[in-house]
């Protein structure tokens, strides 16, 4: 591709805001246009559910790159332009107000949105979800000390907006559907770390219990779980996850499922079109997979600009990723199956650590408040090297022997 050609970023998350950097670092002089939905430049998402939430971190400081950067990188950043189409025959993408911004190479960031709870009124108020700043913004707002919060959903992002909740203090009660938190996720006995550390600090969670019915016309009130209980409540959170925001890929005839479907070079079924980050789902490990991580965006957005640059594509590794709840720290490396089994190592109080191993070898590892184990964890799961389980269990052993 000549470098004259321009390329325009639709998005404005952490995938965005890595190309545009790693395009200029591997020798492109063309011309960048980033076009954000939001009014406001690429953000941090993690900290929205904790440290953004709790007040302490300023909003400057969520700032992925500050407005210096790009100006000094030449790149054209449109804010607050929602992206309406893309007219893949001209090669342009138009904007809410009728504007066209042509292309030469289209990628597509436009991560997800929260999925929203179809028992929920249209309009009622005290419900909150979290995906947005704004939507941190609100909830921070909208919540008080002694406020009772039922928060319906156990992943990752939930636990961690009870946790942050609590240090409000705000009385939580977190529903899950599933008969433990993280099912799909987590090793067991961490999820069983995690439950406890929450329970320590006075939450309530709740597994196997959905929700029937939710209660307060206008204004919530209460909740109604699937075993019959009536939870009264003054706010409702809801966080069972994200649906990729691929509808403009859709409509342009793009291929679709569960994402955007795209290649080893995250390209989409038209060879001028990427996409990246949660939005982009890709082969890893022989399965098409969707991963929302700021390890997954950092690495798509190195990969779709080595591909527009001419670079070499950048070598494969392992997926990483992390949760805060209270002081505790979890890191995970790798994927397993959700009814892996687990090899445990396990370590002095609130620290543990959990090994997959695939044909002998280690596959994935969760560490919770052991980053020594998880650096040396990331490197098992890059040696491929066969691994004893009776190596990793064994505490008398350090593993960076191995």
């Amino acid at each position: 591709m000549s470098s004259a050609q321009p390329v325009v970023i639709i998005g404005g998350g952490q995938a965005a805001a890595q190309l545009v950097g790693s395009l200029r670092s591997q020798g492109y002089t063309g011309r960048i246009t980033l076009i954000c939905g939001e009014n406001t430049l690429p953000y941090h998402r993690p900290p929205l559910s904790k440290k953004y939430l709790l007040g302490q971190l300023p909003v400057e400081k969520l700032l992925i790159r500050k407005p210096e950067y790009y100006q000094r990188l030449d790149v054209r950043v449109m804010l607050g332009c929602p992206v309406s189409a893309i007219d893949r025959a001209a090669r342009s993408v138009a904007l809410d107000d009728g504007t066209q911004v042509d292309y030469g190479r289209l990628v597509i960031a436009t991560g997800g949105r929260a999925r929203g709870l179809s028992l929920v009124p249209e309009h009622m108020t005290g419900v909150h979800h979290l995906r947005s700043k704004a939507d941190a913004e609100a909830l921070r707002a909208d919540v008080f000390p002694g406020c009772r919060v039922v928060l319906v959903g156990g992943g990752y992002v939930g636990l961690e907006v009870a946790a942050s909740l609590r240090m409000l203090g705000c009385e939580v009660t977190v529903l899950e559907a599933q008969d433990r938190v993280l099912g799909r996720s987590a090793a067991p006995p961490i999820a069983e770390h995690l439950v406890a550390c929450h329970t320590r600090t006075g939450g309530r969670i709740h597994c196997g219990r959905g929700v029937r019915e939710i209660r307060g016309g206008a204004a919530f009130s209460a909740v109604v779980t699937s075993d019959g209980e009536e939870i009264a409540a003054d706010r409702l959170v809801v966080g069972i996850g994200m649906t990729p925001n691929s509808e403009l890929a859709e409509a342009a005839g793009l291929a679709c499922e569960n994402g955007i479907v795209v290649d080893e070079n995250c390209r989409t079924s038209d060879p001028d079109i990427h996409a990246i980050g949660d939005v982009a789902c890709r082969s890893i490990g022989g399965d098409c997979l969707r991963l929302e991580s700021v390890d997954n965006a950092i690495q798509t957005g190195n990969i779709v600009a080595a591909d527009i640059a001419g670079a070499d594509r950048p070598a494969a590794t392992a997926p990483w990723f992390w949760s805060d709840q209270y002081d505790t720290k979890l890191q995970m490396v790798g994927l397993a199956p959700a009814n892996a089994q687990w090899v445990v190592r396990p370590g002095d109080g609130d620290r543990l650590s959990c090994f997959y191993l695939r044909d002998g070898r280690v596959a994935a590892a969760q560490c919770l408040n052991a980053g020594g184990d998880f650096m040396v964890a990331k490197r098992l799961v890059a040696a491929g090297r066969s691994i004893c389980p009776e190596q990793l269990t064994d505490s008398a052993m350090a593993l960076r022997d191995l």
